[in-house]
């Protein structure tokens, strides 16, 4: 295992937090997220962008990775076969990245999105603030928010990163990486609207 994923982790798993305030946290993070299911841009997304897939996870499952942070990889076998079938059959078991539905862990990740096994992606949504926060909601929510997605890992450029907000047919479009790259939204503002609103066009309005 990369030591320096180690010992992030382990700096990760010596945080004490109240268990009260990490429930708090976490309804109050994941709020947002309530109706916003990955799940439901299944097919749209797959005919559309980078090849992905769901695997279901059991309760069971969640709440081992809501445990000890070490104890990440004591989830059932099969969750385990059904992640690793998933990225065999997307030709990615060596390089990869992972996701809830809702959220990525990529706080923990720190910018180095690859993952090239299992036991490093399950250590990464256990110990990730983010993708914590969610599963502890997850055990309340029904069987459609209880995923994983997996897809290839595909470096992407930062500037060329969009989120699209919809709202009563009214489409607003946002950089995340905005204050880095507001150069490529200045050259390109026209071409990207247009992208974008074709793309969404036939599914809202």
């Amino acid at each position: 295992m990369d030591l320096d994923l180690l010992e992030k982790m382990m700096a990760h798993a010596n945080r004490v937090i109240p268990q009260e305030e990490l429930e708090a946290n976490a309804e109050r993070e994941f709020e947002p997220n309530l109706g916003v299911n990955f799940k439901d841009w299944n097919d749209v997304l797959v005919k559309n962008t980078y090849p992905f897939k769901l695997v279901p996870i059991s309760r069971e499952d969640i709440r081992i990775l809501t445990q000890d942070n070490p104890q990440a990889t004591n989830v059932s076998n099969k969750l385990k076969e059904d992640l690793q079938s998933a990225l065999k059959e997307l030709k990615c078991e060596n390089s990869f990245f992972i996701k809830l539905i809702t959220r990525s862990p990529k706080d923990f990740l720190d910018g180095n999105f690859e993952l090239t096994n299992i036991e490093d992606a399950l250590k990464a949504l256990s110990c990730s603030m983010r993708t914590f926060e969610d599963l502890c909601v997850l055990l309340n929510l029904t069987s459609d928010y209880l995923y994983i997605v997996v897809r290839p890992f595909i470096e992407i450029r930062k500037e060329t990163e969009f989120r699209v907000l919809v709202d009563e047919n009214n489409v607003s479009i946002t950089q995340y990486y905005c204050e880095k790259h507001e150069y490529f939204i200045t050259d390109t503002a026209k071409l990207i609207e247009e992208r974008i609103r074709k793309f969404i066009k036939p599914i809202f309005i």
